[in-house]
């Protein structure tokens, strides 16, 4: 398989060049992601983005193929130091995978790092564009990646988000006076009643959390939240995430579209009451989990499409659920009604994060 050297605006003419060049070896790989038509790479260094470019980038002359597996040699204009670098797998409509990686420089000598692309988008608290992994200041919008000026630091500038509105950055923050105030009164040296005699504890009037285990890590709205974080379950045991004991419970596919899900891509993949087959042939999502978890092969059926057309995805398994996903899909039957941002997944499958409704 032919490998592409990128080497665009190095400022180093390699011919003639008798000392080993500071570079970096890319090796970058692909767990089930659709198959891109090009990859988009971005560099960010100390002082933010230093690259920005689609690979390979022929255009439209002589073959402009991507096989992955592939290696993508960098060769930085600094010696030393540390990048980060975030990975784009792309087709001509939408974006198919990413993968981060932070590498350290060392002077005149190539070090490797390996970036491994997964489908959808990777977290991105702030919504700027640079995945939380290797956001130098992840709680504030800076997609150019400058030094982060803190929790009351400005964005970069406008940022556009996933359904293409332009967000403005937030504005300073004014800060307190740190000067201690001085107290220039006599001193009453009266003794003081013991307050802690007469101390009643509030009551904790904070709400009881939606999540059994882990925390919120994204919320679509008062009543539909995901939880993450503990321990990972199949489809059958996800609902042990949601804190039953106050009215929470998975959420099935109508409380998903109906509350958000048709209309925003989720950042991590988590369990949904759905299932579009369930030991027989594929259905419109269901109102529940698959009534079973294991593993029985039947007739292959087609379970998901894209919702721009076009079959995604053909299985035998004869229980088939449902999560959340960062691209829109029709899934159990080729139908707009169907149509949010999940795709189908194998009951046995094991996650770490659930959609809860109350």
């Amino acid at each position: 398989m032919d490998k592409f050297v990128w080497a665009a605006a190095l400022g180093l003419a390699l011919s003639g060049c008798t000392e080993i060049p500071t570079s970096v070896l890319v090796q970058i790989t692909a767990v089930e992601v659709p198959r891109p038509d090009h990859l988009r790479v971005m560099v960010f260094a100390d002082q933010g983005r230093v690259v920005d470019a689609r690979v390979p980038d022929c255009r439209g002359e002589g073959d402009c193929s991507l096989e992955l597996p592939n290696d993508l040699v960098l060769y930085p204009s600094q010696s030393d130091g540390t990048l980060r670098l975030l990975v784009r797998a792309k087709t001509t409509q939408e974006t198919v995978g990413e993968g981060v990686a932070v590498v350290t420089l060392h002077t005149e000598r190539q070090v490797r790092v390996s970036v491994i692309l997964r489908p959808g988008l990777l977290k991105d608290s702030d919504g700027d564009g640079v995945p939380d992994e290797i956001d130098n200041c992840p709680a504030i919008p800076n997609p150019e990646q400058r030094e982060c000026a803190g929790d009351a630091g400005v964005a970069d500038g406008p940022r556009v988000d996933g359904a293409g509105l332009v967000d403005t950055a937030p504005g300073d923050i004014p800060t307190q006076d740190s000067t201690p105030e001085l107290d220039t009164g006599p001193k009453d040296s009266s003794p003081k009643p013991d307050a802690s005699m007469d101390m009643i504890p509030a009551p904790d009037s904070s709400p009881p959390s939606p999540c059994a285990q882990g925390s919120v890590a994204l919320t679509y709205n008062a009543n539909m939240v995901v939880c993450q974080g503990g321990a990972s379950y199949d489809q059958c045991g996800a609902g042990q995430m949601c804190n039953m004991a106050t009215g929470w419970s998975l959420c099935t596919a109508n409380q998903f579209r109906n509350r958000g899900g048709a209309a925003k891509p989720a950042p991590m993949e988590a369990w949904l009451a759905s299932c579009v087959r369930d030991g027989n042939g594929a259905v419109a999502p269901m109102q529940d989990v698959c009534s079973s978890c294991t593993v029985v092969m039947g007739v292959s059926q087609t379970v998901s499409w894209e919702c721009t057309g076009g079959p995604l995805w053909t299985t035998a398994e004869r229980y088939v659920g449902v999560l959340t996903y960062s691209l829109c899909r029709h899934l159990g039957v080729d139908d707009a009604n169907n149509a949010a941002y999940w795709r189908p997944a194998r009951v046995v499958h094991q996650l770490n994060a659930a959609v809860c409704c109350n």
